[in-house]
C-alpha cells in the first residue's frame, strides 16, 4: 500500500509490475537527489551527463538505458530535468553533479548551440579539477573533417570512441558500450 510504504519512510513508491528501465530511472533520481541534499555521497566518477541533440536521440536512448542498467548514473534531459527549472541553470548543475560528460561527436550534435555550450562547461571543469570529464564519441567524420570550433583541438586530444555504423553492426555498439561503462567507472 502507497501510503503505508510513505508513512514508514519509503521515498517513493512503484506498484507492480514495474518496468526495470523505470526503476532505475527513479532509483537515480532518488540518488541525485540525495546527493544534492548532502545525505549520501555517491562517487561522481559512476555517473555522467549526456550531451547530444535530439537528431542523436535513438543512439542516446540505447546508450542511456544500457548504462542505467550497469548501473551508472545517467542524466539525460528528457528524463532528468525537473519541471519548472531553469534550463541553462539545470544543465550546468547536472555537468558539475556528474563525473563525466559523454559527447555525442556527430554533424548534428556539434552543430548544436547548447551542446557547443556543454562541451564549454565540460572543459572548463576539467581544467579547473585537473581530470578528465569529455568522453567524446563519434558517430561520423564531422569532427575530424569539418567541424569548425575553437575547442576541436581539446576535442580532440582525447581518445574517441568510434561508434560510426553502430545501427548495422551490433558488435561495434557492444565493443563501444563496454568500453564506456568500464571507462566512466574510473576516476
Amino acid at each position: 500500500d502507497r501510503l503505508a510504504a510513505l508513512q514508514d519512510g519509503a521515498t517513493d513508491f512503484m506498484p507492480k509490475p514495474w518496468d526495470a528501465h523505470q526503476l532505475c530511472i527513479r532509483l537515480w533520481d532518488v540518488i541525485s537527489r540525495e546527493r544534492r541534499e548532502g545525505s549520501i555521497a555517491t562517487p561522481s566518477y559512476y555517473s555522467c551527463f549526456m550531451s547530444y541533440c535530439d537528431a542523436d536521440e535513438r543512439f542516446v536512448a540505447r546508450l542511456h538505458r544500457d548504462l542505467l542498467l550497469a548501473p551508472i548514473q545517467c542524466w539525460k534531459w528528457k528524463e532528468n530535468a525537473r519541471l519548472g527549472a531553469g534550463l541553462w541553470n539545470e544543465i550546468d548543475q547536472a555537468i558539475r553533479d556528474h563525473g563525466k560528460v559523454v559527447l555525442v561527436a556527430s554533424r548534428t550534435s556539434l552543430s548544436s548551440p547548447a551542446v557547443k555550450r556543454e562541451i564549454e562547461r565540460a572543459i572548463r571543469i576539467e581544467d579547473e579539477a585537473n581530470r578528465d570529464v569529455l568522453v567524446p564519441i563519434t558517430l561520423d567524420d564531422y569532427i575530424f573533417n569539418e567541424w569548425q570550433s575553437g575547442r576541436k583541438a581539446d576535442v580532440l586530444s582525447k581518445m574517441l570512441a568510434d561508434a560510426q555504423g553502430w545501427e548495422e553492426s551490433p558488435t561495434k555498439y557492444d565493443e563501444v558500450r563496454e568500453r564506456l561503462i568500464r571507462d566512466v567507472r574510473l576516476p
